[in-house]
């Protein structure tokens, strides 16, 4: 027992010391769960998400523990929460649809995927979900999916992955012996792609061909591999969304090719970058408009906007975001949102951006408050916390749980416990987070007595 006590000392006055070493808390919720207190290491692990909830590595320990204990309603209770708060992060998606067809639970992993796919993610997802269907023998279903697919892209300029994704829809139809599909599907995407972004589905529907086909079918094909048009390039950028370094690397030797991208290509590009926290290449992908004399969209300012926030950047993107005016581009809320978040602790320009945003008419929503409460938060500007809270409350925005879980910390640490306990009751339903920033708010402002009472009320 004494051992028990003397280890929790040691690895709570180690996360007091590095709060943000969120390897610390992993360490101290893995020796908890190894001494089977389930209870506490799921405390520890909630007390360090409060801390930095986007960690991808915290979420996936904390699953795992879970998983590997087989507590599985807690570990659906785990995914469903992830997938909310970071429905980008395909791991966790991919993650929670396995664990569900491990179990047997087809009908749930089909619920997953179906739910993943309308956040429109990249193509590798939809191929998951096809195979998916395919092991448990809906083939109606898989090729409704491909199909679904195709189908998102009719409003889109840019070939995108299309490419390779052809391929992989009539490489299913193979599968299945409907060998007249399949050569339906290629014929029916070299009509579609470019001609100088189509070779690689050239060669796969030659092969097939060669497999099944005859060769009066492989000379119908007029291709003229070698006549590249220099105006299309969003075919020859269809690897964007896939490898984006690569495609990065392609537009920086632009110049010296025949390649001449449009700001389409060149915006999927840097979004691309930016979701795989390169921001440094997302920041060069818009100098590679200037260079090529392109006149920038919104698009084009928010990816570099997006870019300067996570480096944290946020002298850069002031003067971007003053820039853009100049330039004829309107910023939107997405442009404010982004320089709010990469201001971090300047409560002065928390305050300036907010009310250019009331200048301009432009109504902030949860995601500038949050941002604005950060920076006040962390700058210990406790007033402004008071009155980003009242004025949110004044224009009847509905915030959101992680709004919550920030006001009430916040507004603790300004030792205004009334206002945060009646933030968390506001909070309906409240999740284990809100409740958690409560507890250790009160705590470490020693209201012992307020805490005991709010427990046990």
């Amino acid at each position: 027992m004494m051992y028990k006590v003397r280890k929790r000392k040691e690895y709570e006055d180690v996360i007091r010391r590095q709060r943000q070493n969120i390897g610390s808390w992993v360490k101290y919720a893995q020796w908890e769960a190894s001494q089977q207190e389930f209870r506490r290491a799921r405390s520890i692990f909630e007390r360090a998400l409060h801390v930095e909830y986007q960690n991808v590595s915290l979420w996936l320990k904390y699953l795992e523990m879970e998983m590997k204990n087989k507590f599985v309603n807690h570990a659906r209770n785990l995914f469903d929460r992830v997938v909310q708060l970071l429905p980008r992060v395909d791991q966790f998606w991919y993650k929670y649809a396995y664990m569900e067809e491990l179990l047997a639970n087809y009908a749930g992993a089909r619920t997953i995927y179906e739910r993943w796919m309308e956040w429109e993610p990249d193509d590798n997802p939809w191929l998951q979900y096809v195979k998916f269907e395919e092991r448990c023998g809906e083939l109606d279903k898989a090729r409704k999916a491909l199909k679904t697919r195709l189908r998102s892209w009719s409003d889109m300029s840019a070939a995108g992955p299309r490419n390779r994704f052809y391929i992989k829809f009539a490489q299913f139809e193979q599968r299945q012996r409907e060998m007249e599909r399949a050569q339906a599907i290629f014929k029916l995407a070299l009509d579609i792609l470019p001609k100088g972004a189509s070779d690689e589905l050239y060669r796969a529907y030659v092969s097939f061909e060669k497999q099944h086909g005859d060769r009066d079918a492989i000379e119908e094909v007029d291709l003229r591999r070698d006549d590249l048009d220099p105006q299309v390039s969003q075919g020859l950028l269809a690897q964007a969304f896939q490898r984006p370094s690569e495609a990065f690397q392609l537009l920086s030797h632009a110049p010296s090719t025949r390649l001449r991208p449009t700001v389409l290509g060149y915006n999927a590009v840097m979004s691309a970058c930016s979701r795989q926290q390169s921001w440094r290449e997302a920041l060069e992908t818009m100098s590679f408009i200037e260079r090529d004399a392109l006149q920038p969209t919104i698009r084009s300012f928010n990816g570099c906007l997006s870019a300067y926030a996570k480096a944290r950047h946020w002298a850069r993107a002031l003067r971007l975001l003053d820039e853009m005016p100049k330039r004829q581009v309107r910023p939107d809320l997405m442009s404010f949102n982004s320089t709010l978040s990469s201001t971090k602790s300047s409560w002065q320009q928390v305050c300036r951006l907010l009310a250019s945003m009331e200048d301009q008419k432009m109504l902030p929503d949860t995601v500038s408050y949050t941002a604005a409460m950060g920076a006040a938060e962390r700058s210990q500007r406790w007033c402004l916390v008071v009155a980003l809270l009242q004025d949110m409350s004044n224009k009847q925005i509905e915030p959101d749980l992680m709004w919550y879980t920030s006001c009430i910390s916040a507004l603790a640490k300004a030792h205004c416990w009334t206002l945060a306990l009646a933030a968390l009751e506001q909070a309906k339903p409240a999740d284990l987070m809100c409740y958690n920033a409560t507890i250790s708010a009160l705590a470490e402002g020693h209201q012992w007595t307020r805490a005991d009472a709010w427990l046990n009320g």
